[in-house]
């Protein structure tokens, strides 16, 4: 490489950056050459595409730096892909400036202000990093617009052990039925983890099929367009909708169908546990939209409960209604919640925000050196970056 004729012109044209150049070679080009398989990627003939598992689909936005730029160049010698990109035009040599948190970017402004209609659902870690780290020390209550939603049925959690297509699968079937195969239908939202688990459901209810309903699928890779179409549909009466975890926050599911109203308005499933409070509350907004009645149930496996320090029913009493058990479940998953899962989520937190500090600050002070017109000291800086 640094034989090259493009080297060479590179040097001709920065002369005192020869150190920066060679380091960020050394540190990126010849890693990522050697490693661009990595993470496994899709082509399609024209883009590269790498599966996301929080959407269970392959995304042609996502790029991994110099490593798509690698799996690009290796279809195209190849022939797995015979027409140049436009997302590849610019190959080049690059060179990293710097590292901001996205998480400090609040702080370089003088007044922060937010706004959430979650906030009494976040965790005490997040209240705290709120305080100690965003200097949010007040908070104002706005009135909703809309009545107190005293109309939604929350029929709190309810447990499966066993394996996942016979005791899970059929528990969450079953409260489809309940939901669109009585005397007076209504629609039913059934949320899922990602894509991959929609599809995977939806393979289970196609080998036991509802008898009066065809389940819709809302998946995260629809087009914009064919999403809010189903979205619109969905809440029509007997309608079965498997739902991506995407749509759980932001998306409008009201229902103008008065039948399904009069008959008990949107009946919300989800089926994966939440790791924030906040995400749970936005799925079960899913229903009751503006002041509809409405329902909401959490069927979950005790598997996913793992990570909550949740690995049996020992804290169950046998004493308790079946209306009770619903409720008190919902009670111990909160608690976990905070006690084992978010604990380790923010410990891990809190070493990756120690671990970047030194960078960061080398950004700050090539930021300083910089815009002073200490140039020599910027290049020091941006050498250090490489490291």
């Amino acid at each position: 490489m640094k034989n090259s004729v493009p080297y060479h012109e590179l040097l001709s044209e920065y002369p005192n950056m020869e150190v920066l150049f060679d380091q960020s070679m050394a540190t990126y080009l010849l890693s990522d050459v050697k490693h661009y398989k990595i993470p496994e990627f899709e082509c399609n003939g024209l883009d590269i595409g790498y599966f996301l598992a929080h959407t269970g689909s392959i995304s042609y936005t996502t790029t991994y730096g110099n490593r798509t730029y690698f799996a690009y160049l290796s279809c195209l010698e190849d022939k797995r892909i015979t027409k140049k990109s436009e997302q590849f035009k610019d190959l080049g040599l690059s060179i990293s400036c710097g590292y901001i948190p996205y998480a400090d970017l609040p702080n370089y402004f003088g007044t922060k202000l937010g706004l959430t209609g979650t906030y009494e659902a976040c965790s005490s870690y997040e209240k705290q990093i709120l305080k100690a780290e965003y200097a949010f020390n007040q908070c104002f209550t706005i009135p909703s617009l809309f009545v107190e939603k005293k109309s939604l049925n929350d029929r709190g959690v309810l447990i499966c052990g066993g394996k996942r297509q016979q005791t899970f699968y059929d528990t969450i079937r079953d409260q489809i039925k309940e939901c669109v195969e009585c005397g007076s239908p209504r629609a039913c939202l059934i949320f899922f983890s990602n894509d991959a688990a929609v599809m995977e459901y939806n393979l289970f209810l196609k080998s036991k099929p509802l008898r009066s309903a065809v389940p819709h699928l809302l998946l995260g890779e629809d087009a914009d367009d064919i999403r809010d179409e189903k979205i619109v549909q969905a809440c029509s009466r007997g309608r079965v909708t498997l739902i991506s975890r995407t749509y759980g926050r932001g998306s409008d599911f009201v229902c103008r169908d008065d039948e399904t109203i009069a008959n008990g308005g949107v009946h919300v499933v989800q089926t994966f546990p939440c790791e924030l409070k906040a995400e749970e509350v936005q799925i079960r907004g899913r229903t009751c939209r503006q002041d509809n009645p409405g329902s909401y149930v959490q069927i979950l496996f005790l598997d996913d409960l793992v990570e909550f320090g949740i690995t049996d029913r020992r804290d169950e009493n046998q004493s308790w209604s079946e209306k009770e058990r619903t409720q008190r479940w919902k009670h111990i998953i909160d608690t976990k919640r905070e006690e084992v899962l978010l604990k380790d989520r923010f410990d891990i937190l809190q070493k990756k925000i120690k671990y970047t500090q030194g960078r960061y600050d080398a950004t700050k002070a090539f930021i300083e050196a910089a815009s002073t017109e200490q140039y020599n000291a910027a290049v020091r800086h941006l050498t250090e970056l490489q490291l």
